[in-house]
C-alpha cells in the first residue's frame, strides 16, 4: 500500500511541477461524451469542488516527505491485490497549460514524466464543460501501473484529476470508476 502511495505521490508531484509546453500538432474537434453513471461513495470536499467517491473508496491522509501539491488523495480502501487503485486531484499552477490546447499539453506532460503508450481519449462532460480525458502506462519505483488523467477548467483554473490502476484491469474498468466519479463533480466557487 505505502509502496503504491509513493508511487502516486510521485507522479502527482511530478505532474503539478511538471508544466506542460505545447507540442506542434492540433487536435481536431471531438464531440465529448456525455457520463451516465454516477460514484455512490462519500462525498470529497476539495478546493473549489466536490466529488463522490466509488463505495468503498475514501481520502487517506499519508505524509509524503517533500510532497504537498495534491489537493485530494483518494485510495479504494478494500485493494489488497499489490497497487491500490487511486485518484488525486492536483489544483494546477496558474498559467501551467495552454488551455486552448489542451490535449497536446496532456499528452507532453505525461510523456514528461515518463508515461510510455500515451492516447489522448474521447473528452467528457465534467460539470457541463468538455473535459480532456489522456491515458497512458507508468512504471514507477518496479511498480508497474495505467493512468487515466482528466483536465476540468473553471475559470481559467485547470485540476488534474489522476486516476491510477493496478496494471491488469482494463480500459472499460478504469473509464468506468474514473467517470461515475466525474459525473459528480460540482464546482463549489
Amino acid at each position: 500500500m505505502l509502496r503504491s502511495i509513493v508511487v502516486l505521490s510521485a507522479l502527482a508531484a511530478t505532474v503539478s511541477l511538471a508544466g506542460c509546453a505545447p507540442t506542434e500538432t492540433e487536435n481536431e474537434p471531438v464531440t465529448a461524451k456525455v457520463l451516465e453513471v454516477s460514484a455512490k461513495g462519500p462525498v470529497i470536499k476539495g478546493t473549489g469542488y466536490t466529488v463522490h467517491a466509488p463505495k468503498g473508496w475514501g481520502v487517506k491522509k499519508v505524509r509524503i516527505p517533500g510532497f504537498g501539491r495534491a489537493d485530494k488523495h483518494v485510495f479504494d480502501l478494500g485493494d489488497h491485490d499489490g497497487f491500490t487503485d487511486n485518484f488525486s486531484v492536483v489544483v494546477a499552477p496558474e498559467g501551467a497549460y495552454d488551455v486552448e490546447r489542451m490535449d497536446a499539453a496532456a499528452l507532453n506532460e505525461m510523456g514528461t514524466v515518463g508515461a510510455r503508450n500515451r492516447r489522448a481519449r474521447t473528452p467528457v462532460v465534467v460539470a457541463g464543460d468538455p473535459t480532456t480525458h489522456v491515458s497512458g502506462r507508468m512504471t514507477k519505483n518496479r511498480v508497474k501501473y495505467a493512468v487515466e488523467q482528466y483536465h476540468p477548467i473553471h475559470d481559467d483554473q485547470v485540476y488534474v484529476v489522476t486516476f491510477s490502476f493496478s496494471p491488469g484491469l482494463g480500459r472499460a474498468t478504469r473509464e468506468k470508476t474514473a467517470e461515475a466519479v466525474l459525473n459528480t463533480w460540482t464546482w463549489t466557487s
